[in-house]
């Protein structure tokens, strides 16, 4: 079985209320989330790799016989995955969710925190991710969404989050998105994406004007 979660998507967004991006924000985070990881290196070829990865490891999950299998099966893909090696596949993040967040990283968005939903913690928690985004980027999101029958909703803080009933809904929105990877591709890229890029070489140093708290 797939979980369901008491979700009724909607698109509530307003282009207006998004957060501004700095390259050192996407480093070091733009949203208070433990354990924040910037997803910024993601390639076309990784996302897809992990988007079938996860395709595979879904359809395997759709026959277990309660949320609790559902869970315990794909907290164990990543390790099956590695093979006792690094988790370079799903970096980490939930199968289920891991997909979509690899596809917005491609595309250009920015992602700060993703979730399938557990059985038993924090059930009222929907498959989702948040991420932060341009108004023109959000416009795209907005029409995929809506094919995918997805949520997506900005909130107080200029954040969108994408959510689903399922994660086959966030599953879904991640393929669209990639098969239509051309329409991303002729963008030009958001303008942190190079600074946070350069930022991981070990001699690299911010300037003083790109201050997170600004």
């Amino acid at each position: 079985m797939i979980p369901t979660y008491d979700a009724a998507p909607r698109i509530q967004v307003q282009s207006a209320v998004l957060k501004v991006l700095t390259p050192r924000r996407v480093v070091e985070g733009f949203s208070v989330v433990r354990d924040y990881e910037p997803q910024v290196d993601i390639t076309w070829e990784e996302a897809v790799e992990c988007l079938d990865a996860e395709a595979k490891w879904l359809d395997r999950a759709a026959a277990s016989r309660d949320a609790e299998e559902f869970d315990e099966l794909l907290y164990s893909a990543a390790e099956q995955e590695a093979g006792g090696g690094p988790d370079d596949l799903f970096r980490g993040i939930d199968v289920g969710v891991a997909g979509l967040v690899f596809v917005l990283s491609a595309a250009g968005y920015a992602t700060c925190y993703s979730c399938r939903g557990h059985a038993g913690i924090m059930t009222g928690r929907v498959p989702q991710v948040r991420l932060a985004t341009e108004p023109d980027r959000l416009e795209l999101l907005v029409g995929y969404a809506e094919r995918a029958e997805c949520g997506l909703e900005t909130d107080g803080d200029g954040l969108v989050n994408a959510y689903a009933s399922t994660v086959l809904g966030l599953h879904k929105l991640a393929t669209l998105i990639s098969d239509d990877r051309a329409v991303f591709e002729a963008m030009e890229n958001p303008s942190w994406l190079a600074p946070a890029l350069a930022s991981r070489d070990e001699n690299f140093e911010w300037d003083d004007d790109d201050d997170p708290s600004s």
